[in-house]
């Protein structure tokens, strides 16, 4: 008889060892996943932001190429990614009117803002702002 409760109560302490320690596993996981995805969206906005800094040598066409990407509920006015963890991320780009962004040159600001798209629906998770200004070799 003791001896039944006996295994009988170290088979409840292997159960709940077991339980924690797979309860831990995928806290673990889950985080690890978490912080691809933002690391992911974070590298979408440096690439975008990269995009526009080299538009610096065809500042004309600055509009033409990104004024259309300001509207996160079409595919078409955005720009979109899927990353390696089947994430879909979107990224928006609102261009300023021309303004002074350093002493004696004039330029545009551009906010881009990233999201996540779940479930059809945007989430925004990071904004970054970059000022083009046109190219002057001299």
């Amino acid at each position: 008889m003791n001896q039944t409760f006996l295994s009988l109560g170290a088979i409840a302490i292997f159960m709940f060892l077991s339980m924690n320690i797979h309860k831990g596993y995928l806290v673990a996981t889950q985080q690890t996943v978490d912080s691809q995805q933002e690391v992911d969206a974070v590298n979408f906005g440096v690439s975008i932001t990269d995009e526009l800094y080299s538009q610096s040598f065809n500042y004309d066409s600055l509009q033409a190429n990104y004024g259309h990407l300001n509207d996160i509920n079409y595919a078409s006015t955005r720009k979109n990614l899927i990353t390696a963890s089947d994430d879909t991320l979107a990224a928006t780009i609102e261009l300023s009117s021309e303004q002074e962004i350093v002493a004696g040159a004039t330029g545009r600001v551009a906010t881009v803002t990233i999201y996540r798209i779940e479930s059809g629906k945007p989430k925004q998770l990071a904004q970054q702002n970059a000022s083009i200004v046109p190219y002057n070799p001299n």
